[in-house]
């Protein structure tokens, strides 16, 4: 038996075979099991592009989360930031 054929018997021989293990129903936000919006979403819901709404995101001036490297959003924060921004017919 060649060198390289012993390493290839001896790494096979030390494989061990990861137990599977169960991942738990976890919802996908916090708050009542709503999915998070992607920027994506969110710029579907204002009509705008998504590049806007990650800008406003960086800038503060919508709601969001950070997940790592991207921005989530809550439907009820959209939601309720929309509202915000409205301002009555008439009234400057």
């Amino acid at each position: 038996m060649s060198l390289r054929n012993s390493r290839k018997v001896k790494a096979e021989q030390s494989f061990k075979p990861v137990p599977s293990v169960s991942i738990p129903d976890i919802p996908d936000s916090q708050s009542n099991g709503t999915r998070l919006l992607t920027p994506d979403d969110v710029a579907s819901i204002l009509g705008t592009s998504r590049l806007f709404v990650i800008r406003k995101s960086r800038a503060g001036k919508i709601p969001a989360l950070k997940v790592g490297k991207v921005y989530r959003y809550r439907p009820e924060s959209i939601q309720a930031w929309t509202a915000a921004q409205e301002n009555p017919v008439g009234v400057q």
